[in-house]
């Protein structure tokens, strides 16, 4: 692995990265698109109409980002390095938590349809940062400790996951609904995920381990608070 298999998931990444930007190069656009497009709105105007929606979606972002590192990529360092857990058993607990995820995902999707995107995203923000710190002291030596609070977390941030997708573009009207989602997005991720892990290594070393723990979640805070106060979008009209 430290010679050369470490590449192998960056090979497989990149395959399915050209599978992606092939198959996407073969989509039509929709109708709507297209007679928006014909148009030619200015997009920056249009952005600027909606920056509220803008920090939405930075607001929506970066709770999640960054508990899901913390409980995908941090806690499994913590096992190994503060609990003495072997690196085999942090990593199996590790993809255990994500599998429960993943398999959560189209059932969380399926919640929002029937009760509603707010609902979804109050329960996938605020359920993780409630027990966020009876969670992490649980983590110890043994592979139950780490993947149940990693699994039971990760589960519900599904309810996030699974809607943002859907939440975002229901925010933004067609015509900036692109640059709309995706620049925001990307601010929140570069600068709360992209400094997740110096900030942790910082605050950690000033402070202490805990303190990080607390900006965490004020982080999921911000995002409960915004999840709260967001205009209802299940079943809007996306032809506008």
């Amino acid at each position: 692995m430290s010679e050369w298999g470490w590449r192998v998931p960056f090979f497989i990444g990149a395959l399915g990265g050209l599978w992606a930007l092939v198959g996407r190069s073969q989509l039509h656009e929709s109708e709507t698109f297209k007679s928006n497009k014909a148009k030619r709105p200015s997009i920056w105007p249009e952005f600027r109409r909606n920056w509220k929606s803008a920090f939405r979606v930075i607001g929506l972002t970066i709770g999640g980002t960054v508990c899901y590192y913390v409980w995908s990529v941090s806690a499994v360092q913590q096992a190994v390095v503060v609990h003495g857990m072997p690196q085999a058993t942090a990593l199996n607990a590790s993809l255990l938590a994500n599998v429960v995820l993943i398999i959560s995902l189209p059932f969380w999707g399926k919640f929002s349809d029937r009760f509603g995107r707010r609902p979804a995203l109050i329960i996938g923000n605020v359920v993780p940062l409630l027990p966020f710190f009876p969670m992490n002291a649980m983590v110890g030596q043994t592979f139950v400790s780490l993947v149940f609070p990693a699994a039971l977390l990760l589960l519900f941030m599904g309810a996030t996951l699974a809607n943002t997708p859907a939440v975002f573009a229901e925010l933004f009207p067609t015509s900036v609904r692109t640059v709309g989602v995706a620049f925001p997005y990307a601010v929140a991720v570069a600068i709360f995920g992209g400094t997740a892990p110096y900030l942790q290594n910082w605050i950690s070393t000033q402070y202490s381990v805990s303190a990080f723990s607390v900006y965490v979640c004020l982080l999921l805070l911000v995002s409960s608070v915004v999840a709260f106060f967001l205009p209802e979008t299940k079943g809007k009209d996306l032809r506008h």
